[in-house]
Protein backbone atom coordinates (compact mmCIF):
# COMPACT_ATOMS: atom_id res chain seq x y z
CA UNK A 1 0.00 0.00 0.00
CA UNK A 2 3.06 2.50 0.50
CA UNK A 3 3.57 1.86 -2.99
CA UNK A 4 0.64 3.10 -3.94
CA UNK A 5 0.76 6.28 -1.74
CA UNK A 6 3.96 7.12 -2.92
CA UNK A 7 3.21 6.22 -6.72
CA UNK A 8 0.43 8.72 -6.67
CA UNK A 9 2.37 11.28 -4.14
CA UNK A 10 1.85 14.52 -6.27
CA UNK A 11 -1.70 13.75 -6.78
CA UNK A 12 -2.32 13.11 -3.28
CA UNK A 13 0.22 16.03 -2.05
CA UNK A 14 -2.70 18.43 -4.58
CA UNK A 15 -5.36 17.17 -3.42
CA UNK A 16 -4.78 17.41 0.47
CA UNK A 17 -2.62 20.19 0.39
CA UNK A 18 -0.13 18.07 2.21
CA UNK A 19 2.11 15.34 1.54
CA UNK A 20 1.89 11.27 2.66
CA UNK A 21 3.69 12.03 6.02
CA UNK A 22 1.74 15.06 6.30
CA UNK A 23 -1.45 12.63 5.80
CA UNK A 24 -0.05 10.07 8.58
CA UNK A 25 0.05 12.58 11.25
CA UNK A 26 -3.10 13.84 10.43
CA UNK A 27 -4.69 10.05 10.62
CA UNK A 28 -2.91 10.04 13.91
CA UNK A 29 -3.99 13.30 15.38
CA UNK A 30 -7.47 11.88 14.60
CA UNK A 31 -7.28 8.47 16.07
CA UNK A 32 -5.79 10.33 19.43
CA UNK A 33 -8.43 12.76 19.42
CA UNK A 34 -11.16 10.08 19.01
CA UNK A 35 -9.03 7.62 21.40
CA UNK A 36 -8.97 11.22 23.97
CA UNK A 37 -13.31 11.73 23.11
CA UNK A 38 -14.13 7.88 24.07
CA UNK A 39 -12.28 8.70 27.14
CA UNK A 40 -13.89 11.70 28.03
CA UNK A 41 -17.03 9.73 27.41
CA UNK A 42 -16.37 6.87 29.56
CA UNK A 43 -15.93 9.20 32.14
CA UNK A 44 -19.08 11.24 31.82
CA UNK A 45 -20.84 7.87 32.01
CA UNK A 46 -19.05 6.93 35.01
CA UNK A 47 -20.08 10.36 36.88
CA UNK A 48 -23.75 10.16 35.33
CA UNK A 49 -23.95 6.73 37.09
CA UNK A 50 -22.70 7.74 40.20
CA UNK A 51 -24.88 10.37 40.27
CA UNK A 52 -27.69 8.00 38.93
CA UNK A 53 -27.05 5.99 42.42
CA UNK A 54 -26.55 8.90 44.40
CA UNK A 55 -30.16 9.64 43.73
CA UNK A 56 -31.58 6.42 44.03
CA UNK A 57 -29.85 6.06 47.51
CA UNK A 58 -31.43 9.45 48.63
CA UNK A 59 -34.95 8.83 47.27
CA UNK A 60 -35.08 5.66 49.18
CA UNK A 61 -33.86 7.79 52.29
CA UNK A 62 -36.74 9.79 51.78
CA UNK A 63 -39.18 7.35 50.91
CA UNK A 64 -38.12 5.31 54.31
CA UNK A 65 -38.49 8.69 56.37
CA UNK A 66 -42.24 9.60 54.81
CA UNK A 67 -43.37 5.54 56.06
CA UNK A 68 -41.59 6.33 59.02
CA UNK A 69 -44.25 9.52 59.51
CA UNK A 70 -46.87 7.72 58.46
CA UNK A 71 -46.22 5.13 60.80
CA UNK A 72 -46.19 7.88 63.19
CA UNK A 73 -48.88 9.62 62.29
CA UNK A 74 -51.00 6.83 62.79
CA UNK A 75 -50.18 5.54 66.16
CA UNK A 76 -50.59 9.41 66.75
CA UNK A 77 -47.21 10.44 67.92
CA UNK A 78 -46.51 13.98 67.83
CA UNK A 79 -43.09 15.56 67.66
CA UNK A 80 -42.51 19.12 68.34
Amino acid sequence: MNDVLHEHYEEVKDMFGFGIEGFKRKVIAAFRKMKQEVKTANEWIFYLDRNQRDMEFKIKELENKVKMLEQMQKKKVYVY
